[in-house]
């Protein structure tokens, strides 16, 4: 089964509706870390292996340290964010759109329907092109929903585009 299932035939998938579920991509997520943890380390190994590199080797020892935990805090919120888009879903249905998440015992809904929204957009920077995913954006006037590290960006954004022009 595929990351994302898509009726196009205007068939229901559910009682409700259901035209699109998704799971937002962890590619991005995964990359950053992957070379955040590069960089980070090398940082650390060449600080040990030549400790007068910055003058003084309790400097250089103090940086070290300070590289290795900013390295190791900044990995630890990018394993989080990792699991909050494995446990993210997407749905549009004929008539609205919603961001599920579920961990342990917790879930969160946010959705809205189509007939709210105000404005929608959708973001792709090279890098994200080059990849294949994008951020949806719906603003709704006072708030807005985005569908971040949407895989096929441009088939989901046009789905939300034809639900928002047809209510």
């Amino acid at each position: 089964m595929s990351r994302s299932d898509l009726r196009t035939d205007g068939g229901e998938q559910s009682g409700d509706g259901e035209l699109l579920r998704t799971n937002p991509t962890t590619k991005p997520t995964l990359l950053r870390l992957a070379v955040f943890l590069l960089v980070g380390l090398a940082v650390v190994v060449v600080l040990r292996m030549r400790p007068e590199l910055l003058g003084d080797p309790e400097l250089t020892n103090t940086v070290g340290l300070v590289v290795l935990l900013v390295t190791v805090l900044v990995a630890l919120r990018l394993l989080v964010r990792t699991v909050v888009l494995v446990k993210t879903t997407y749905v549009v249905t004929r008539d609205r759109v919603e961001r599920e998440y579920q961990f342990l015992f917790r879930t969160r809904t946010k959705g809205v329907r189509f007939d709210q929204i105000r404005s929608h957009r959708l973001n792709q920077n090279r890098f994200q092109k080059a990849l294949g995913f994008g951020t949806i954006t719906m603003n709704l006037g006072l708030g807005s929903i985005r569908l971040e590290n949407v895989e096929e960006p441009e088939r989901v954004y046009n789905i939300v585009r034809e639900c928002v022009r047809r209510s």
